[in-house]
């Protein structure tokens, strides 16, 4: 017989979330971890909802540690460990293979999957009311069904970029042009050429295939983005994603939308807090000693890199260019580093000058207010963080989403400059007098001062929309209505 504690425990919301090992996907769930905690507590003061993290071992001592330190309250966090680490390449412009990574997440996620689903039938209290996956990890589909919860993917990219991977049939029956650079003829997409898509869609086109069949099923309830409606620019890529949903007759209703960026550990985008990873502060004593919006800060992610021949090129456009740099380079010894770079560099620019060997507090790098400017990637985090701190961006992007990216803040957003123009991610070797001429546009002449106004006003928009009363908040409050049923 069914008690008064047991009808309670029946009906507290349980999120379930599922992350990936990826460094830049973790942080979102995090803040939204946050903001459900928030939101519940208001709502619910007497109560408590329950949030399971799955993660790595390194990111869910992260929650931990948080949690002890007296965050996440009103929420009963538990935590389940899926071993699996990021299996790496060796070639910078394709880190990853997808096909490999997702099955190493998914063999690692079954034992956790099977016992959820051993506890529905066994009649448990308190299985999953939702479910919320990294969008990378489409297989958590099926315990949606068999839990048969709803299916919330997180999408850790703007609208257009999800649009790109789950139309990517779409794109490849596009006809073969003599200009790569043309314009795409898909509603959504318009402002995008045809050599901005990722180039993995050709190299593999089952993992998109297996993205796009598997997001496409009946218990997907919601799609999350972590972004802003203001970052969406004109193109219209929310409504041919509800459009596009409409047609997938696996989808049992359209799917509600919810941009409810940017989530970011910087104030007034989200919470601050520090992780496990070892924190070395030198560079930002350098900053300390820079003068006001004279460094340019240079940066390729956690995962993307250059080549050897570009790398060498980007010292030489550097060191021509005059400007005060901050470096991050993920080499394992200040020895490797001088191998890797123009011979006498480092000596030649130590007086201007700041290489900086592994991890990086990269968002407080960029609130720094020594900093002018950043030469990017051009991965999503890193753009918002760029823009959310009014820092224009120089593009280079490498692979997957990133050449989106870069047309986004440059054609559209008109934030940034390309390193260089009509730049083909796929094939162009970037040379050292394209390097500086980006450098000395961005840094040092009237374009640059633009750009860094055009930041400026972003951010500030970008402030509103998550502040009480903005775009961004009113839909997270709307998602977080829907979840934890208030």
């Amino acid at each position: 017989m069914e008690t008064s504690s047991d009808t309670v425990r029946r009906n507290r919301p349980h999120i379930l979330m599922v992350t990936t090992s990826l460094k830049g996907h973790f942080p979102p769930f995090v803040q939204l971890l946050y903001r459900l905690a928030d939101f519940w507590r208001l709502q619910s003061p007497h109560d408590t909802c329950i949030v399971t993290v799955v993660g790595v071992k390194e990111d869910l001592l992260d929650l931990k540690r948080l949690q002890f330190d007296g965050a996440f309250r009103g929420v009963d966090l538990r935590l389940l460990e899926m071993c699996v680490e990021i299996f790496q390449s060796g070639n910078p412009k394709r880190p990853i293979d997808p096909l490999i990574q997702t099955k190493m997440f998914q063999d690692a996620f079954e034992p956790l999957q099977q016992k959820m689903i051993e506890e529905k039938k066994n009649g448990g209290l308190e299985i999953p009311t939702c479910l919320i996956p990294d969008f990378l990890l489409t297989f958590t589909k099926d315990l949606a069904e068999s839990l048969e919860i709803p299916w919330i993917p997180f999408f850790h990219c703007p609208a257009w970029c999800t649009q790109s991977f789950l139309m990517f049939e779409e794109i490849l029956d596009l006809p073969v042009t003599t200009s790569s650079n043309d314009f795409i003829p898909i509603p959504g997409l318009q402002c995008f050429r045809q050599n901005d898509i990722a180039s993995e869609i050709w190299v593999t086109p089952e993992w998109f295939q297996n993205l796009r069949r598997n997001t496409c099923n009946k218990w997907l309830s919601a799609v999350l983005f972590n972004t802003a409606p203001e970052l969406e620019g004109p193109g219209g890529a929310l409504n041919a994603l509800q459009s596009f949903f409409s047609k997938q007759v696996d989808i049992k209703q359209v799917p509600k939308l919810y941009t409810i960026g940017p989530m970011l550990q910087l104030p007034g985008f989200g919470a601050q807090y520090t992780t496990s990873i070892p924190e070395n502060d030198s560079c930002l004593q350098w900053l300390d000693m820079q003068a006001e919006k004279s460094v340019l800060y240079i940066s390729f992610g956690t995962l993307g890199n250059l080549n050897w021949e570009e790398m060498r090129e980007l010292a030489h456009g550097l060191e021509a260019s005059g400007v005060a740099f901050l470096w991050i380079l993920k080499v394992s010894s200040p020895a490797e580093a001088i191998a890797l770079l123009t011979p006498g560099f480092l000596d030649r620019t130590r007086h201007r000058g700041f290489i900086h060997i592994g991890w990086a507090p990269q968002t407080r790098i960029l609130s720094h207010w020594a900093v002018g400017g950043f030469i990017s990637h051009c991965g999503w985090n890193s753009i918002m963080e760029s823009i959310s701190n009014g820092v224009p961006i120089i593009s280079w992007p490498v692979f997957v989403d990133q050449p989106m990216n870069a047309r986004f803040i440059s054609d559209v957003a008109k934030v940034g400059v390309p390193v260089m123009e009509d730049f083909n991610h796929k094939k162009t070797i970037v040379s050292r007098t394209c390097v500086e001429k980006a450098i000395r546009t961005l840094m040092f002449e009237k374009t640059g001062t633009e750009l860094r106004y055009n930041a400026v006003k972003l951010k500030e928009v970008l402030t509103a929309s998550v502040a009480e009363g903005g775009s961004s908040h009113a839909n997270l409050r709307k998602f977080l209505q829907e979840i934890l049923m208030i």
